[in-house]
């Protein structure tokens, strides 16, 4: 990556070796920085609370709203 959060290339990224578009993901995070990297890639974004892990999922969605 040459840039990291917030910037959208790990979520553009991830999506190609997915071959999903980023209107079919959710990135679920646990820090501003996650929600502004998925608003600035174009996918669904949803905060979660995490205590002890640093951890960014990018869960699938299987009916897109």
């Amino acid at each position: 990556m040459k840039q990291g959060k917030p910037f959208p290339e790990m979520v553009h990224k991830a999506c190609l070796e997915l071959g999903l578009a980023p209107n079919q993901v959710t990135l679920i995070g646990d820090t501003n920085s996650d929600m502004q990297m998925g608003k600035s890639a174009g996918v669904a974004a949803t905060p979660i609370l995490a205590i002890y892990i640093d951890v960014c999922f990018i869960w699938l969605q299987f009916y897109p709203a």
